[in-house]
This record gives structure tokens, sequence and C-alpha cells, in this order.
């Protein structure tokens, strides 16, 4: 049984377009077989702004005075991508909403980018954005990133 069970984890490529799979993965599913996934797709939608980048919060949240939600869950998402031992192709598609993305001032880019700096096993990173950067000074934090990472108007079905 151990041995099909760690066959199965490491031969197969996990698809998955619900973030809350990633995130509480770690509860639902053993370390020992977390650690056998090799391949993972990920298709990350969040519909609204980037985590964190209330206008009327942004101080608050960045200084730590205030506990937000969506920044815990991106970072705990991250985080949990990050601990995968095994992973060696990683492809995240992240499926976001238009405000506030594609014109991001890098003081704000650069700490909601910080977690992903952590992913650094996959011998193969993907980012797939759905938009295209207003100007090259915004793609900088982006850029600076250790994946390979594209640009897209939109995605395909």
């Amino acid at each position: 049984y151990s041995e099909a069970t760690r066959y199965f984890y490491s031969h197969n490529s996990f698809n998955t377009n619900i973030a809350d799979q990633i995130e509480f993965m770690p509860r639902q599913i053993l370390r020992s077989r977390i650690d056998c996934i090799r391949v993972l797709d990920f298709r990350w939608r969040i519909p609204r702004e980037p985590p964190f980048l209330s206008p009327k919060r942004w101080r608050a949240v960045m200084i730590g005075e205030i506990p937000h939600y969506k920044n815990e869950r991106w970072v705990t998402t991250w985080q949990v991508l990050a601990s995968m031992k095994n992973l060696q192709k990683l492809c995240v598609k992240l499926d976001v909403g238009r405000s506030g993305w594609e014109d991001m001032a890098v003081d704000r880019a650069v700490p909601l980018l910080k977690p992903i700096m952590e992913v650094t096993r996959p011998k193969e990173f993907r980012l797939e954005l759905p938009f295209v950067f207003k100007s090259e000074d915004l793609e900088v934090p982006w850029r600076d990133l250790p994946y390979r990472m594209r640009c897209m108007k939109r995605y395909g079905p």
C-alpha cells in the first residue's frame, strides 16, 4: 500500500483551481504524501484587488496592526507551495480582477511578491498573469522573481 501511495502522488500531475485545496492541503493530506507531489498546475482566481491593498487599511496592514485574511491566505498558500519538498514543476495561473494588478505601484508589489520568492524548489516554475503591465517600471519587481513569467491579455478556456 505505501509503495502504491508514493507512486500515485509522485507520478501524477495535480491540477486545481480551488485555492482552499492548496491553502489547507497540510490539514487534508499527510505531509509525506504532499512531499511526493512533483507536478502541480494551479489556477488561482482572485476576483478583486490584490490581497491587502485596500487603500484605507494599507498602512495598518503593512505595519502589522491588523490582520487581513486575504493577505494571510496569500502568504499561507505560497508557504504551502514552498514547503513541497519534491515539487519539480509548478505552474500558477493568476486569474485576477483588473483593479489594482496591472498598475500596482512598486512599493506595494514588493511585499506582495515576497512570499513567492520563497518558492525555490521547483526546477520549472511558471507564473502566468492575465494582463500586461502598463509600463516597464511597474514590471520591475515581477521580473526580479526567480521564475518564468508570462503576461497574457486573457486566459483561454
